[in-house]
């Protein structure tokens, strides 16, 4: 038996990911499509009238799972994955994948199954998410505060800031800097324990707000957006930035950190993956690719933007500047 360790551990609580890709695949019979052909997204999507996002995304996963390839903006099923996975591949295992997908529905219940009559126990969903973010930060947050330097700012904004992770980093490198962290009502009272814990309270204004629809506090030197793109779709970024761009003094920056995809968006691979979490778990969302935020950032009306830093665990950096006026 492998003995367990963090990595391990981890790799146990997403284990599915890849195993749900294929199953999919199976039940949309996208290996018998793409055996021995070359297509794009609009050729396999277009006749069955499938969503051509939804598509890409997961097209874009299994090649990074090794079960198709990409071409020139085009798929096909590997050689293996024909074999085995099309319906009539030599010797294809097809059929035990529909079974599969259909034992996947079941074991979803089971943890229904274990409490019975009772109900399922209620999780505290916005802690889960926050704490587990928090968990990942101390590998990252003060490497990427040294990169932005934001002491440069002396005020600065960081926009859904969670558990406050980014802002204490950010501090650690001046207390005398002034912060903001705007989230959610029921998001604050989360961050303020973290921010209490740390010691930092006292150096950081807690604002309440949501990040798509209201305006941000004014006056800022940076506006930091971590982890946050990915979860909006182009134009709601768009928006996004613009709101930023009304936030900062003239000069200002606003710092992105989260995945920057290659042209082909095969890279960073947990970035391709990851665009299949935020295409079942968002409305719009999705993992992007540098020239899409560039773009996206000059609508908003910025200047100057830049690669800080590539990162193959949504630790990317762009960074880009209000116009001095």
């Amino acid at each position: 038996m492998p003995e367990l360790d963090a990595e391990r551990i981890a790799a146990l609580c997403r284990g599915f990911v890849e195993s749900r890709l294929m199953l999919t695949a199976a039940e949309l019979d996208l290996f018998s499509k793409l055996a021995g052909k070359w297509l794009t997204v609009d050729e396999v999507a277009l006749p069955e009238r499938w969503d051509t996002r939804a598509l890409r995304i997961l097209l874009d996963a299994l090649v990074v799972t090794g079960l198709l390839v990409k071409r020139a903006g085009t798929y096909s099923t590997t050689p293996l994955a024909a074999e085995f996975l099309a319906r009539d591949g030599a010797m294809t295992i097809l059929d035990n994948a529909l079974h599969g997908a259909e034992l996947w529905h079941q074991w979803s219940r089971l943890t229904s199954c274990v409490v019975g009559a009772g109900l399922p126990p209620q999780l505290d969903h916005n802690s889960a998410f926050i704490g587990a973010m928090h968990l990942l930060s101390p590998r990252l947050a003060p490497g990427i505060a040294a990169l932005v330097r934001p002491e440069l700012a002396r005020r600065f904004l960081d926009v859904g800031g969670g558990s406050g992770a980014y802002t204490m980093a950010f501090l650690n490198r001046d207390r005398t800097l002034k912060a903001t962290i705007l989230d959610l009502p029921e998001v604050l009272p989360i961050c303020r324990e973290h921010l209490i814990e740390g010691d930092f309270l006292e150096h950081v204004e807690l604002v309440a707000g949501d990040l798509t629809r209201d305006e941000f506090p004014g006056g800022q030197g940076l506006v930091l957006l971590s982890a946050i793109i990915h979860m909006l779709s182009l134009p709601q970024n768009i928006e996004l930035f613009r709101r930023c761009f009304r936030a900062l003094l003239p000069g200002g920056r606003v710092v992105i950190r989260d995945y920057v995809m290659s042209a082909d968006r095969l890279q960073p691979r947990a970035g391709t993956l990851f665009a299949v979490n935020m295409l079942v778990a968002t409305e719009g969302g999705d993992t992007y690719t540098f020239a899409e935020i560039r773009s996206a950032l000059a609508a908003a009306g910025f200047v100057e933007p830049r690669v800080l830093q590539d990162g193959e665990r949504m630790n990317a950096v762009i960074e880009a500047y209000r116009p001095r006026e």
